[in-house]
């Protein structure tokens, strides 16, 4: 049961990084979320972890406003658990809503 306290540690600090670094990726312009994903994920150390930051755009509607998923994760292999995600709508105007 050690392992517990970890856990929640682990993805708590993961949640901490999708609040504080999701909105900086929602602030990206349109047009950049339109390139495929292999060019806009990135990894970037905080807090001395490598974080890899997954952006995807899963959907696009009628008005052509992107369904916008950032995924954190770490090499980390003793947290094998789903991680945070942050959620949003990008507007072809370059508002953003959640």
């Amino acid at each position: 049961m050690w392992l517990m306290p970890k856990r929640r540690r682990y993805r708590t600090f993961l949640r901490k990084v999708a609040d504080s670094v999701g909105p900086e990726i929602a602030a990206w312009s349109y047009e950049t979320f339109l390139k495929p994903a292999e060019e806009i994920c990135f990894t970037h150390e905080v807090e001395g972890w490598e974080i890899r930051f997954h952006v995807e755009v899963f959907d696009r509607d009628h008005s052509g406003a992107l369904h916008v998923c950032v995924d954190f994760d770490t090499d980390q292999a003793l947290f094998p658990l789903s991680s945070p995600c942050y959620v949003f709508w990008k507007s072809t105007g370059g508002t953003v809503s959640y």
